[in-house]
């Protein structure tokens, strides 16, 4: 439903609580002039003197004013101070700014979402799906929602941005193509989305017109803000836009403020609660062709390009500053911005600066699905012309770490032995440590673990020397897994530790959750099991929250194989192995990146186990229904078969903790992975208020994100019980 029909209806169903009233089309007037005399001469007839009896209210309602929306606001100001019991109620693209206006935002319909979390079943009850469907079968009776073509309905829907003229457009094409050859089409040209006639009750037949009227009401200071941030795939916020533009901060936030009320941009919010902002899929491809066409596409993109060479800079400085606290939960959302970024500085022959951008955020594109994409940015690096010699050694460093994460390990150790070999010949000490762990780790996926642990522990001693902390985190890692590997959970624990404080003083939550994993591991070897399994659901849980579905299957994946170890292990238990199973093949599947071989063949052996004790129609069965399991629900099910389901009351916060009963609240519900918006809802505040409570949280337990947070409430020993209403 557009926002024409919305407001019919509305005006229908309020209009017998006023004496009154008048519904008016303005579309099709052309000029100022004639939208006043068109106005006062329906009011003049339908009676409406300045001095009706008190109560004797009118209820006016305006549509099609969209051309006339700088004249607008002197008009109703004048019509209300005319007419003391009118009501006006109009139908435009933005707020008006008139005296006591209340704002009712016709929101986008729901989307599927792209991160793997949705199924089919869960698409269908969208109402942007139903829509499209419905759509669809006046076009082609027969269509039906499909496993076979659910991901492209799903992708359709969702870079729509649940706009219902863009749906319509997209379901219009439908007769003669499939879902997956409109997508295509789309990625390409925006002009798919274009009907001749019938496909939609809306007075616009393209979305690029519709997108062209929408931006020609905007300033020019406008036009060319959307311009320079266009080239942000998944949004920016209010530090970049400041960056990019070179804009004054308070100039910059105005601006924001003024295409967001305008309907131009929207805002979402990052992990740690700031709000952040994107434009349209649909309205940024418009944007970015029109640059093309003006010749303008090259300096934006390069100014995007050059933001995040900044970002590396900072990444690379001291742990603990401000920016960087900042910058770590936005990079886990920018990974398409890193890629494009990378990819134009390749095309630009700047292979330092993309190997710059490589070394840094490697570790945020792990379990991104984009792994293999990056490997062939990699080669193009060293294939190029006249490459310096330090770019192809630290080149092929990168691509060997990579190429082992998605199991190409024989060409893993061509280039990171030759890498070693540079760094070697340059005296280069502190690449010669980084190449000694990257082998370690190479020898520990392969499952050659002694060999591993002699190469890792050398690794950790350089390192050391050098107080090159980071690098030395990921070696102890490393070499706590190899230690798990070899039974030695005494020295993994410690070692684990090791590593986890580190990464928890660079603020990287990720490695700090693959840590957490291994810690858990080592607590259950110990006869912790208990403990072990609610120590898994905070790594995991965290690993969610970072997006990083690969390391999420991996954890799971270890779970379900030690569970399988277990002495006793009923049948229900088994069922849940392979509900664990299936859920972490549906999270590994599209990430481009395989658990190291001593996990691969302990999963094929728990996986064997399990048919043989539940017989090969159940163990599908499960596994199955284990595909369609979000991370949140396989490890609910993992605790529930263990018998630690969390109560379902709120846990009391500690008298002499550092929160306040509200704070620990919220942080509670942070910590069972609510947005603010959900913890708004269930608590019964508005979302500026839990905004402001997170931020009061993290700044009194020097957290710099959500998943911080929801470590610390663990971390207390107290469950996460389930949301209900605070009265």
């Amino acid at each position: 439903m557009g926002k024409s029909r919305l407001a019919a209806t509305a005006f229908n169903d309020v209009l017998p609580t006023f004496a009154d009233g008048l519904s008016l089309d303005l579309s099709r007037l052309d000029s100022p002039t004639e939208l006043e005399q068109t106005v006062h001469a329906a009011l003049a007839e339908s009676t409406v003197p300045p001095g009706r009896p008190d109560g004797d209210r009118f209820l006016l309602a305006m549509d099609g004013c969209d051309r006339f929306m700088d004249r607008l606001p002197s008009l109703l100001t004048g019509l209300l101070a005319a007419h003391r019991h009118l009501s006006l109620l109009v139908v435009a693209p933005w707020s008006l700014g008139v005296y006591e206006e209340q704002v009712m935002r016709l929101a986008p319909l729901e989307t599927p979402s792209l991160n793997g979390s949705g199924g089919l079943a869960q698409s269908r009850g969208l109402p942007s799906v139903q829509l499209f469907i419905r759509r669809t079968r006046t076009v082609r009776p027969e269509f039906e929602l499909t496993p076979e073509n659910h991901d492209a309905v799903a992708r359709l829907c969702a870079l729509t941005d649940g706009l219902p003229l863009a749906i319509e457009l997209a379901a219009a094409q439908m007769k003669l193509c499939s879902p997956q050859v409109v997508l295509s089409e789309l990625a390409r040209d925006l002009d798919v989305l274009t009907v001749d006639g019938g496909g939609t009750l809306s007075s616009h037949t393209s979305m690029r017109s519709a997108i062209s009227l929408s931006l020609s009401r905007l300033h020019d200071l406008d036009r060319e803000f959307l311009g320079q941030m266009a080239a942000f795939h998944e949004g920016f916020d209010l530090p970049s836009a400041v960056a990019v533009t070179g804009l004054p901060a308070a100039r910059v936030q105005h601006l924001m403020e003024r295409l967001v009320d305008m309907n131009v941009l929207y805002t979402g919010e990052c992990e740690d609660g700031d709000v952040t902002f994107r434009l349209s899929f649909l309205t940024r491809r418009h944007v970015l062709d029109r640059l093309r066409e003006t010749g303008g596409l090259e300096r934006v993109l390069r100014s995007h390009a050059a933001y995040f060479l900044q970002l590396t800079d900072c990444l690379h400085g001291p742990p603990g500053t401000d920016e960087r606290e900042r910058l770590l939960p936005r990079l886990r959302q920018w990974t398409t911005d890193t890629l494009s970024a990378m990819g134009f500085l390749l095309d630009d022959g700047d292979h330092a600066g993309a190997l710059r951008l490589a070394f840094a955020l490697r570790g945020y594109w792990h379990g991104s699905g984009r792994v293999r994409g990056i490997t062939e940015m990699l080669e193009r690096v060293l294939s190029g012309p006249e490459v310096p010699e330090r770019v192809i050694v630290e080149g092929r460093g990168i691509l060997g770490e990579l190429l082992i994460w998605v199991n190409e390990y024989d060409r893993a150790e061509a280039h990171l032995r030759d890498s070693l070999k540079g760094y070697e010949a340059a005296g280069d000490v502190r690449g010669a440590a980084t190449g000694l762990r990257r082998l370690g780790s190479l020898a520990m996926y392969r499952g050659e673990v002694v060999s591993a642990r002699e190469l890792l522990e050398e690794a950790v001693g350089k390192l050391a020397a050098l107080n090159e902390g980071y690098e030395q985190a990921l070696a102890l890692r490393d070499l706590a897994l190899c230690l798990v590997m070899l039974g030695d959970h005494a020295a993994a624990e410690t070692t684990a530790e090791r590593a986890r404080r580190e990464f928890a003083r660079w603020g990287d939550d990720r490695e700090e959750a693959m840590v957490g994993c291994l810690l858990a591991e080592a607590l259950w070897a110990r006869g912790g099991a208990e403990r072990a399994l609610l120590r898994y659901r905070t790594a995991l849980e965290a690993l969610h929250a970072c997006g990083d579905r690969a390391a999420c299957a991996t954890g799971t994946e270890r779970v379900a194989v030690l569970l399988a170890r277990e002495r006793s292990v009923t049948d229900e238990c088994w069922r849940t192995i392979a509900h664990s199973l299936g859920a972490a093949s549906a999270m590994r599947s599209g990430t481009d990146c395989s658990p190291p071989a001593p996990l691969r063949s302990a999963v094929a052996d728990t996986v064997e186990q399990a048919r043989l004790r539940l017989g090969v129609r159940e163990f599908a069965e499960c596994r199955a229904r284990g595909l369609a399991l979000t991370p949140r629900e396989t490890i609910g099910e993992i605790l529930a078969s263990s018998g630690l389901t969390s109560p379902t009351g709120r846990a009391a916060p500690p008298e002499d903790g550092p929160l306040t009963k509200r704070e620990f609240q919220v942080a509670e519900l942070v910590a069972r992975g609510m947005t603010n918006r959900e913890v708004a809802r269930s608590l019964g505040i508005s979302e500026w208020t839990a905004v402001n409570h997170l931020r009061r949280i993290m700044r009194k337990l020097d957290c710099s994100s959500r998943v911080q947070v929801a470590g610390w409430f663990t971390r207390q020993g107290r469950p996460v019980g389930s949301a209900g209403r605070q009265t």
